[in-house]
């Protein structure tokens, strides 16, 4: 595989790619108006569906970095902030606009805008966002990038500003995680059809309100303290926590014990999560929900080493012990992390909390989201625990989750600049796309930096940033056997997809579309969780910290980095987008929305670069092309067409690995002439006497 094999990444994304996202609205236009994105001038950018306009609180710490402009700001009756005239007030982010809409016209001088903005009573300036040069600068780039104003205004003033031919003026989104137990619980909220499970509409009954007593417990009888239960009514969930007995008390409006539809129990750490279809609840008493614990599925866990199924299915066990990820450096940008608290997870190299403003609140990670992530990509450990893809490599932890926005965002790829990262993992979305946002990942790739960003957990559309072409864009995709049937990831393979032969499906809550580069283990992985314990959680952001691992390993080991790609440019990050999109195995899952190139897979990432362990031992990189499992699945395609005939089966493979090594063999059911097990050659001749009698081909 040579770098001239495939054409440059951002050229040649996959069709849908937001590449055109960094392009502002014509100011003069009504889309330019600040009531909506000023991103929303992008193309791709009016298409993707975006969410109801969110309120205008500042997030919290971001008033401690004002610093210019006192805080004047009052809160009317519906809570929003409003200027001294009573007018509602949106956070907004004011910056320049990029090339080529400016050429030829004079550099806006922004501190004289922050100046104009500060003397305006209605205006609260909460900060500016300097630039942060790189440790070396570049010939052509703006070293560290322009300045951002973040500041509070009337959606008058902001319409007003961005008439500016040279600003671009949009909403200061949220950022928000791109999956966790809460989204995969609320997911649930909607029904869910399983065979043998199809829910049923009852009438909710209009009376006093429902309470109803969950009581969860261990298969040992032992209440689970901290545990999220989510009732899913007709009208509604209903979300309690677990006290120390295991009893959380659930009020549903407008219900009968009949109109739940489902009961969804996710423990805190070292359990599988529950989900209850149609339940049969006593109001008399507490209804017991039984979980089971990690180590009854996985023997010897924690003791001994766990290898996630996600390290098995791409391969990345099989390397060599050696490559371990050192000399490059990946970035966390997510909700801090238990790092050198939790013992599977050392001490990174720097850390940050980006919303706090403080250089030691970043370990308090309440969200335990960038912990799990962290735990995937950097675990280590000697005396059992995960084990973590690249867990030798520098870690710098940037925490903008819970309460960040896009200016934390910005901030946070700033500092990734300053510190020449090789990997940013941005298991993280934003309620809509954003021109500056979207300036800074641009200007990471020119600067070698690769951005690989989680699809998002919206069951639709996929979110931002991992809609930018900038990135690469990770979707989620489960195996069969990984986890307890009684679990609720069993709700996991999404509805009408097929289900591959090696047991792999698409996740049903991962975000799909034309803009998924490669998909990535994202349904009951296990990981690292605060303060000493382990979760299995479902999500995008779960399969992107597998591949921003891989590429970790690929950066520190592949003789391409270390020759003609070393040099930190765009073809840097093009020529190893290129590897992970090259090596992916497909998954024949029925729909290329769902899985992009297919799953990466290590040993073919790095080739037949890779020397032999030692003399007598043969080693060989190369996988073992099984010519059954495609033929399987093409004829399973045609027969579901009604092109040719052929007997039933489902093809699926349901596998069960011990968790420390896999252990056990794929049980999928034959398919017409081409069943596992029988000589590809043979396979072969009888597709092709099929499709030769179906008139489809001819010799």
């Amino acid at each position: 595989m040579t770098p001239t094999d495939d054409a440059s990444a951002t050229g040649q994304r996959a069709e849908g790619k937001a590449a055109s996202s960094s392009a502002p609205s014509s100011p003069s236009s009504p889309s330019s108006s600040s009531g909506s994105s000023s991103s929303s001038g992008s193309p791709s950018a009016r298409s993707r569906k975006e969410t109801a306009s969110e309120g205008g609180q500042p997030s919290s710490g971001s008033g401690s970095r004002s610093g210019a402009h006192h805080n004047r700001e009052s809160v009317n009756a519906e809570g929003m902030p409003r200027g001294s005239g009573g007018v509602p007030r949106e956070r907004m982010i004011v910056g320049a606009a990029p090339q080529p809409w400016t050429v030829g016209a004079a550099p806006v001088d922004l501190d004289f805008i922050a100046q104009a903005l500060e003397a305006d009573e209605d205006i609260t300036v909460l900060r500016r966002i300097a630039p942060r040069p790189p440790v070396r600068a570049f010939p052509g780039l703006d070293s560290g990038g322009p300045a951002i104003i973040a500041a509070e205004m009337p959606l008058g003033r902001a319409e007003a500003l961005a008439r500016h031919l040279q600003l671009v003026v949009e909403i200061d989104s949220r950022l928000e995680p791109a999956g966790s137990p809460v989204d995969a619980a609320l997911a649930l909220a909607v029904p869910v059809r399983l065979p043998g499970h199809d829910p049923v509409d009852v009438p909710p009954f209009f009376g006093s309100p429902l309470s109803v007593t969950v009581e969860v417990t261990d298969t040992d009888g032992q209440a689970v303290e901290g545990a999220l239960v989510c009732a899913s009514g007709s009208r509604g969930p209903a979300l309690a926590i677990t006290d120390p007995k295991g009893r959380a008390e659930l009020t549903l409006l407008e219900e009968s014990p009949e109109s739940v539809r489902s009961i969804s129990v996710t423990p805190a750490r070292d359990h599988w999560a529950r989900w209850i279809p149609e339940p049969r609840l006593d109001l008399a008493k507490p209804n017991t929900v039984v979980v089971e614990r990690l180590d009854a599925f996985f023997p010897g866990f924690p003791d001994q080493e766990l290898v996630g199924w996600g390290l098995r299915a791409m391969r990345i066990d099989q390397l060599p012990p050696a490559m371990q990820g050192e000399g490059a450096r990946i970035a966390v940008v997510d909700s801090g992390a238990a790092a050198g608290i939790h013992p599977d997870v050392p001490s990174p190299e720097a850390g940050f909390d980006l919303v706090a403003d403080n250089t030691g609140t970043w370990k308090d990670d309440v969200l335990a989201h960038g912990t799990h992530c962290l735990g995937v990509m950097t675990a280590a450990r000697d005396d059992g625990g995960i084990r973590g893809i690249a867990p030798e490599a520098d870690v710098i932890v940037l925490k903008v989750l819970p309460g960040g926005r896009c200016s934390t965002l910005i901030e946070a790829i700033d500092r990734c600049i300053e510190e020449q990262v090789d990997v940013i993992n941005l298991s993280l979305c934003t309620t809509r796309p954003s021109v500056l946002v979207e300036q800074r990942l641009q200007q990471a790739r020119q600067l070698g930096i690769a951005c690989i960003a989680a699809a998002g957990n919206t069951s639709g559309p996929v979110a931002y940033p991992a809609s930018s072409s900038a990135v690469l864009a990770v979707a989620a995709v489960g195996r069969l056997g990984e986890f307890p049937p009684a679990s609720r990831h069993a709700t996991q393979p999404a509805p009408g997809v097929p289900i591959g032969r090696d047991g792999f499906f698409a996740a049903r809550l991962s975000a799909f579309g034309p803009e998924i580069d490669v998909c990535g283990p994202g349904v009951a992985v296990v990981s690292a969780v605060p303060p000493d314990g382990y979760g299995a959680w479902d999500g995008t952001s779960a399969a992107a910290a597998h591949v921003s691992g891989l590429a970790t390993l690929l950066l520190a080991h592949h003789p391409d980095f270390a020759g003609a790609f070393r040099a930190r440019t765009a073809a840097r990050v093009d020529r190893l987008f290129q590897i992970l999109r090259r090596s992916a195995r497909p998954l024949a899952l029925g729909d290329p929305r769902r899985t992009g190139a297919g799953l990466p897979d290590a040993l073919m990432a790095f080739g037949d670069v890779i020397a032999p362990p030692g003399p007598g031992v043969v080693w060989s990189p190369a996988a073992t092309m099984d010519l059954t499992a495609p033929l399987d699945q093409l004829a399973m395609v045609m027969h579901q067409a009604g092109i040719v005939d052929g007997n039933g089966g489902n093809g699926n493979g349901n596998g069960k690995g011990n968790g420390h090594r896999r252990a056990g063999s794929s049980a999928g059911r034959d398919f017409g002439s081409t069943a596992a097990g029988r000589d590809p050659a043979v396979a072969l001749a009888r597709l092709q006497e099929t499709l030769e009698r179906a008139g489809i081909w001819r010799r």
